[in-house]
Formats: C-alpha cells, structure tokens, sequence
C-alpha cells in the first residue's frame, strides 16, 4: 500500500525538497538549520549537546583515526576529532542521510515525486468523468 497511495510521494516531494520557498516555521528546532527553506534536502545537520553519543576510542588513537573508516560507510561526524578519549559522535551529518535512513525519502527524487503526485490527479479526474459519463 505504501507506493499505491499519492500520499507517499508527495511527502517525499515536500520533505525531500530544499529549496527557498517561505520563512522558516519551526525556528525552535535546535537540530536542524532550516534557513527558511520549505523541505530538508540538502541541510546541515547540527546535534545539540544531549544528542551526541559517547564513544570511548582504543588507547593512542585519536577519534578522527578510530571513527573515520566507520563515518565514511555510515555517515555521520565528530564534535571533537582530535580527542583521544570520549569521542563525541552524531549519527548524521545532513538531513539527506537522515531522511534517507529514516524515512525512506531521497532528495534526488523530489521532481520524479511530483510528476507521479500530477499523474495521480490526472487519474483520478479521468476515472471521474469516466464514472460520471455511465450514470448521466
């Protein structure tokens, strides 16, 4: 049911989409920097001081050496990459892995999303002229 409803690709549109649409709405929210635009394509992703987990490298090694090849396949960054003891790590560094992780939902495909929400409509308008041209 997920890919039968139009729903399902106009979120990815709209949440997927980083362009500058309106004044940011949501100027509370510490984790992301919205700068005004209407999706999260493309941004910056800032963890607060609560949202970092602990990492404890092995001894002698700094947390850019111990957490690097792991970042480069997951993602990711570290507050303090030259620490050598309690490596701050925040799982996403853009709201694209974020919401591709998360959510199922790729900025690369926000223009695929909106011609298959039109295609919807079309649909739709066509079977109603369609349903209404047998009762009258």
């Amino acid at each position: 049911m997920y890919y039968i409803s139009p729903y399902t690709y106009l979120v990815e549109a709209l949440m997927g989409n980083g362009k500058q649409l309106f004044h940011a709405r949501y100027p509370d929210c510490h984790s992301l920097n919205w700068k005004g635009r209407s999706g999260l394509g493309g941004q910056q992703i800032t963890c607060s001081a609560v949202e970092y987990s602990t990492i404890h490298p092995p001894a002698h090694l700094r947390c850019a050496q111990y957490m690097g090849p792991y970042m480069s396949r997951a993602g990711g960054y570290l507050a303090n990459p030259d620490a050598t003891t309690a490596c701050q790590f925040c799982p996403f560094r853009t709201a694209d892995e974020l919401l591709d992780l998360s959510f199922n939902i790729k900025y690369s495909n926000r223009w695929r999303d909106v011609g298959i929400f039109i295609a919807f409509i079309v649909l739709d308008v066509r079977d109603l002229s369609i349903f209404l041209a047998c009762f009258f």
